[in-house]
């Protein structure tokens, strides 16, 4: 769980999320954005700069209460430590779980996105767009689609039911980018990026909803590394799509492999448990 979603009453915390997450994913679509506009050097001096100005407001950030509670309350509990997360089977399972939800994110970003000229040469479009521009419109809806998740949350009082919506529509927007004629047309091709990065937008409930899995003692850190193994998936992710393709194709490995990923997504979303409005006040021994 996050801080910000901490600072809330429990019904409220995802609305913490969501905000942080939809301003996250605007500023790397600026950062796309001022990327492509200027040169690298002063790409690098406004980045520099936001840093400073972020380092700055980290500063009046106070810490989490249930960590201080625990720090104050349970000094000798083991915190923090990966292991916790890894010896234990039935944590083990949830983490991986936790994992297996993410992943079909990046792996709409590791395929569809940067293999973008290698996928509409593979449509028939004989003006190929680029994966920068593929880039900037697919964070254009994951912000859409942060707050999109992050309100339906709200709304239906449940984070796994949120998820399931996203899921589901990234299914649908899969085919669409798979079916859809595109007649060299760019301004199409890249809104159907942005289609899917809107479907991907459940980025954020992905990880409140990880972290609410797990006790205080250990929260921060599956909060924390469940994202970055997300991230590692596309090393398997892209081996898997560059072995199919010599059997199927570009368009058919890339299919090919997300439908396996969505469709161990929705098995490991059924193994966990729902978590709006839970306490979080618990430790894990």
């Amino acid at each position: 769980m996050t801080l910000a979603s901490e600072l809330l009453p429990r019904k409220w915390r995802g609305i913490g999320t969501t905000f942080i997450a939809f301003i996250g994913v605007l500023g790397a679509t600026v950062a796309v954005f001022v990327a492509k506009v200027t040169d690298w050097r002063t790409a690098y001096i406004v980045g520099g700069c936001i840093g400073l100005v972020l380092l700055a407001l980290r500063v009046n950030v106070r810490e989490s209460a249930l960590h201080q509670k625990l720090m104050n309350e349970a000094p000798d509990v083991a915190r923090g430590n990966i292991l916790i997360l890894l010896r234990d089977p039935k944590l083990l399972r949830r983490f991986v779980a936790v994992i297996l939800v993410g992943s079909p994110i990046w792996g709409m970003i590791g395929m569809f996105i940067t293999f973008t000229p290698e996928f509409a040469k593979a449509f028939g479009m004989a003006v190929l767009p680029t994966a920068g521009t593929a880039v900037l419109f697919s964070y254009i809806g994951n912000s859409a689609g942060a707050v999109f998740s992050g309100l339906l949350s709200q709304k239906l009082r449940s984070r796994k039911k949120s998820v399931a919506v996203s899921l589901a529509l990234l299914a649908v927007s899969v085919c669409i980018y798979m079916k859809l004629p595109y007649n060299d047309s760019l301004p199409l091709y890249y809104a159907v990026c942005g289609l899917l990065g809107f479907a991907t937008g459940y980025w954020a409930m992905f990880v409140q909803m990880g972290a609410e899995q797990f006790g205080t003692n250990i929260r921060a850190t599956a909060a924390t590394s469940s994202p970055n193994f997300v991230r590692g998936l596309t090393i398997p992710i892209t081996m898997s799509f560059q072995a199919l393709t010599p059997l199927l194709g570009v368009a058919g490995s890339g299919f090919a492999v997300m439908a396996a990923l969505l469709t161990v997504a929705f098995a490991a979303l059924g193994t966990l448990r729902e978590t709006f409005d839970a306490e979080m006040d618990y430790l894990e021994n």
